[in-house]
């Protein structure tokens, strides 16, 4: 769940999603931009970000995600070779973002959703049980995985978690949802 195979498999279901709409945008004179831009985001977003808050995988592969969510708005708003759009316009264009970072505030919200359960729940157990047993670990690049990831989200916003006393210490920062939401989710 949530590796590089499972990210493949949603890239080709949305693919599916996206075809089945195929005659859609080739009308672009019945149906408008915006409408298309709806319908897009509402019927084949959701099959590609299913459970995405629980992948944690590279940079490159979000690399790929990202090129493939692009390459279908550029299909959505007719821009074909050899016309030229930015990234950064075609965002502004869609009133998009790109998916790597919507993931990561999926997945940021998700974290504080679980530091504010209760100690005794599943997903606060598995967290408590992976910061106790952590060691100094293997040689080399560690392992893409949601909890490595979880780490270098919260890095970026200046919340150590490398260990029980910092997961405490996240937990305490999560406790205030509004500050948490406001600083770490959309900061």
């Amino acid at each position: 769940m949530g590796g590089a195979e499972d990210i493949d498999r949603r890239i080709s279901l949305a693919s599916q999603a996206n075809g089945s709409m195929f005659s859609l945008w080739l009308r672009r004179k019945h149906v408008s931009e915006r409408s298309r831009l709806k319908l897009y985001s509402s019927l084949v977003l959701p099959v590609l970000l299913y459970n995405c808050e629980t992948w944690g995988v590279t940079q490159a592969v979000f690399q790929r995600l990202d090129c493939f969510h692009r390459r279908q708005l550029r299909n959505l708003v007719g821009v074909r070779y050899p016309d030229r759009i930015t990234n950064d316009d075609l965002y502004s264009r869609c009133d998009s973002q790109s998916l790597s970072e919507l993931v990561a505030k999926r997945r940021r919200s998700l974290t504080g959703h679980v530091l504010r359960m209760s100690e005794q729940s599943p997903p606060c157990l598995a967290m408590s049980c992976y910061f106790q047993a952590r060691s100094r670990g293997r040689r080399g690049r560690p392992a893409a995985t949601l909890p490595t990831t979880i780490m270098k989200d919260l890095a970026g916003h200046d919340i150590p978690l490398k260990n029980a006393s910092d997961l405490e210490g996240a937990r305490a920062f999560a406790a205030d949802k509004s500050k948490w939401r406001s600083d770490i989710v959309y900061g």
